[in-house]
């Protein structure tokens, strides 16, 4: 999905941003988003994420590693990376654990990126 004012118009797949999607915006010049304030409740704070894919999630409070992997499957959880700290399935298989510096959502990680292997639920 994306826009850029120089593209051809069939290239701009970008139409609005939906619940549950994140994104990345980059502007020539500072601007104002205007947006309907979302009311947080038990309905939207389960969400499906694809296998195989990268999704941008900011959970609404502090979940540990140990509990994203019991709801996602821990060999099902391929990445999370987030500002300053990372997990990567691939480190531990490759022997470099201590390259795994991912805690918990929180804190200085409070948007983060998650890829699984297969779909699975995240609920917080």
């Amino acid at each position: 999905m994306a826009f850029k004012s120089t593209y051809e118009e069939f290239l701009n797949s970008f139409t609005n941003i939906e619940l549950g999607e994140g994104v990345w915006v980059k502007l020539a010049s500072n601007a104002t988003l205007t947006f309907d304030e979302i009311k947080i409740t038990d309905d939207n704070k389960n969400i499906t994420l694809s296998g195989g894919e990268f999704h941008h999630i900011a959970p609404l409070k502090k979940m540990t590693l140990s509990t994203i992997k019991s709801q996602v499957g821990a060999n099902n959880l391929e990445v999370i990376q987030c500002e300053s700290t990372t997990f990567q399935k691939a480190y531990i298989l490759s022997g470099e654990s201590f390259l795994n510096t991912f805690i918990s959502f929180g804190g200085d990680n409070r948007s983060c990126w998650i890829k699984l292997e297969n779909n699975a639920n995240l609920q917080f």
